[in-house]
C-alpha cells in the first residue's frame, strides 16, 4: 500500500509574526510623515473671479483644487482705473488685471484669505 502525498506547495500560506512594538512605531512615523508631505505639497489654484465692489476695493475668488476648498480675498487700495475699465465692460472677465498681478495678490494674501466653502 502506497500513500500518496501532496507535494504542491504553491497554495500554502502562513504568517511569521514580526515585532509589534516596532511595527506600531513605524506606522506612527509613516502617518506623521504623510501628513507633513500633504501639508508641504504644491497647491493648484483656480481663479474663479476678480471683481471690484468699489473703486477702492478688489475681490478675488479662487479655489485650491488639491484641497477642494474655496477662498476669497478682499484688498483695499486705489483701483480707480481698473474699476472704470471693469464697469465699462459688458461682460466682466479676468482680463482687467494682468494674470501676474492676480497671482502676486493671491500668493501674498493667501494666509489672510477667508475660506468660504469646501
Amino acid at each position: 500500500m502506497q500513500i500518496e502525498r501532496n507535494t504542491n506547495y504553491s497554495d500554502m500560506q502562513f504568517k511569521i509574526i514580526g515585532n509589534p512594538v516596532k511595527n506600531r512605531f513605524w506606522k506612527w512615523v509613516s502617518k506623521i510623515a504623510q501628513s507633513k508631505i500633504k501639508k508641504t505639497d504644491d497647491s493648484i489654484i483656480d481663479v474663479k473671479s476678480v471683481s471690484f465692489p468699489s473703486a477702492y476695493c478688489i475681490l478675488i475668488r479662487y479655489e485650491v483644487i488639491n484641497e477642494a476648498s474655496k477662498y476669497e480675498i478682499v484688498i483695499q487700495g486705489n483701483y480707480v482705473q481698473q474699476f472704470k475699465a471693469w464697469k465699462e465692460q459688458e461682460e466682466p472677465a479676468l482680463g482687467i488685471l494682468d494674470d501676474r498681478e492676480v497671482e502676486i495678490l493671491i500668493r501674498s494674501n493667501h494666509t489672510a484669505s477667508k475660506k468660504v466653502g469646501s
